[in-house]
Order: C-alpha cells, then sequence, then structure tokens
C-alpha cells in the first residue's frame, strides 16, 4: 500500500515470492497489519517492509515463514527509510536472515515481544536513525536453511538505540556485533548494562545492551 492511511490487512494468508510480501510505503501512516500468515517463498528483501517516511503503523501477531537459502537479503519485518513512530509487537518469524530490524534512517521505532526462530541474525541496525527501541523480544537460534554466522545483534552505521530485556539462545556465536570495526568501544554503563559505540562513515553511534540474556 502507498500512500494509506487507516488501512486494515488482517487474517489473511499471503504466499509471495518476489520484493515483499507486505510493503507499507510512501507516507503511510495509522495502518494495521495483524494476525496475518505470511509465506515468503524466494529472494526478496524482506517479508513485511515499513518504508519512506511511513509513520505510526502497526505489525502484530502475525506468523511470518521464511523459505529461501539465499545469504543475505530475505528479512522478516524491517522498518526502513526515515520511518518512524511504527510498532512492531507479538510477531514470530523463521527462518529470515535477520528476524527484525531498523534500516537507513529509521527512527523511535518499537519492537517488542518478537519470537525469532532459526534467523541469522536477531536483531539488525544498518545506517539506522536514533532511539529505536528493541525489547521484551525471543531470538532462538538453530539450524537455518542458508549459510553465515548466527548473531544475535548487529549494529552497522547506526545512531543510538536501546536493546533490553531480550533473550538470545541456542547455536549462538557472535552475541553482539557492531561496526564499522575501526574505532568500536565496549564500556560498562551501569550494574548489567553495557554500551558499545563507534565512529565510522561520518556516523556516531552507540546501542545500549541492558538486561538482555545471552546462553
Amino acid at each position: 500500500v502507498h500512500y494509506a492511511f487507516r488501512c486494515l490487512i488482517d487474517r489473511c494468508n499471503i504466499t509471495n515470492s518476489g520484493q515483499y510480501a507486505v510493503n507499507i510505503s510512501n507516507f503511510s501512516s495509522e495502518n494495521r497489519v495483524t494476525d496475518n500468515e505470511i509465506t515468503f517463498v524466494a529472494g526478496g528483501d524482506c517479508a513485511v517492509l515499513v518504508m519512506m517516511y511511513s509513520k505510526d503503523n502497526l505489525i502484530s501477531g502475525n506468523r511470518v515463514t521464511c523459505l529461501s537459502k539465499v545469504p543475505k537479503n530475505e528479512g522478516g519485518i524491517y522498518i526502513h527509510a526515515t520511518s518512524f513512530g511504527n510498532r512492531v509487537l507479538n510477531n514470530t518469524i523463521h527462518g529470515a536472515s535477520s528476524a527484525v530490524g531498523a534500516f537507513y534512517g529509521a527512527n523511535h521505532n518499537v519492537f517488542r515481544g518478537n519470537k525469532g526462530v532459526n534467523a541469522n541474525t536477531g536483531i539488525s541496525l544498518w545506517y539506522a536513525g536514533g532511539n529505536n527501541v528493541f525489547e521484551d523480544n525471543d531470538f532462538v537460534f538453530g539450524n537455518t536453511r542458508r549459510p553465515g554466522k548466527h548473531i544475535g545483534v548487529y549494529g552497522y552505521c547506526s545512531q543510538s538505540s536501546t536493546v533490553r530485556m531480550n533473550r538470545f539462545s541456542g547455536k549462538l556465536d557472535v552475541g553482539c556485533l557492531a561496526g564499522p570495526r575501526e574505532g568500536g568501544s565496549l564500556r560498562k554503563v551501569a550494574p548489567n548494562s553495557r554500551l558499545i559505540s563507534w565512529t565510522g562513515l561520518g556516523f556516531v553511534g552507540e546501542i545500549s545492551l541492558d538486561g538482555n540474556g545471552f546462553s
């Protein structure tokens, strides 16, 4: 949907082999994507994408299954391209390259209560804007269909966001990977809390890690 306002995609069975299964784009606001069964068959960007300055949309209660074996792309649910104020709540994502993520200026979005199963990466921040919150999500890593390491949190050239009270378990290679590698640092900011900061490519950013479990 493009330029959409208060539209509803609810309790649908969606199978797609193109770039996206659901795309909310171009200044769309206050739309809801709820309780759908979404099967992403092969090779696209991600199953559910909110992008291009879209705001205040709700993505909730969906079950997303990604079936491709491609090593990159084919994510689960992403907020993208300066979109803000969106909520990604209580979804289940199977087999994605990355279960959830904020990309390219996405800011002030909330990801809460989601479950990622057998993804390569749990949470991705890639050139993301600030003040995204990822909390109370559960990521279980096991045998994936695609090659590559299993990473709990991957942040690259993003502004400051918060990752707190999430659970990462199973076949996990790296808990948190921050980049660019040059100038990256890790320091303690509070009991059971860490701050990963970096500079590079014109970005100065931090991920606040607080109360997460890695096992």
